[in-house]
């Protein structure tokens, strides 16, 4: 499902500075604040919950019980901003710990539904309209033309008593 595990790419990009923040320095309720507005805001997401390196839950926020959903986890890594001067370069590129998302898969089904109908009953107003308009140009045009056509082609056989039905003040049985 690409648009499920686009939307988890872009929160966890989203999530990355807050959860290095949690993971570095310890600000876990900065994490869970960011979090719980970034929830509130996204439907699609249920759940957040982050672990240190060591697997050892950091924080978690949301509801983790989804039954049609399933968790994402990305990794976190230090990069050479994340530490401060007193720490070791060695570090940089190390696993800190790993984001865990939880989206709701069942939504993005719905919304595939609807958008299935929507569609469907749009491209059914879109052939009604064509039918119309194709009976239209067959009954105002196709068949008038058609009668000049075999009056002509009468004419071209010498038959002189032959006619053209009009019907209408227009161009077309003007001509």
């Amino acid at each position: 499902n690409q648009e499920l595990k686009s939307t988890q790419n872009v929160t966890a990009s989203l999530l990355r500075a807050p959860a290095v923040d949690a993971l570095i320095v310890g600000n876990a309720l900065t994490f869970e604040q960011t979090v719980g507005n970034v929830i509130r805001t996204a439907p699609l997401l249920v759940c957040v919950t982050l672990r240190d390196a060591s697997h050892r839950m950091v924080a978690q926020v949301g509801s983790c019980n989804g039954v049609l959903s399933r968790v994402q986890y990305f990794p976190i890594n230090a990069r050479t901003g994340d530490f401060s001067d007193f720490e070791e370069a060695s570090s940089v590129g190390a696993a800190l710990g790993e984001l865990g998302l939880l989206m709701n898969e069942e939504s993005v089904v719905q919304k595939r539904r609807q958008v299935v109908v929507q569609l469907s009953l749009g491209l059914s107003m879109i052939a009604v309209v064509l039918a119309f308009v194709g009976w239209l140009l067959r009954a105002r045009l196709i068949q008038p033309i058609g009668g000049i056509g075999g009056a002509m082609k009468a004419l071209s056989l010498r038959d002189y008593n032959a006619r053209a039905p009009v019907q209408g003040d227009d161009e077309l049985t003007r001509l």
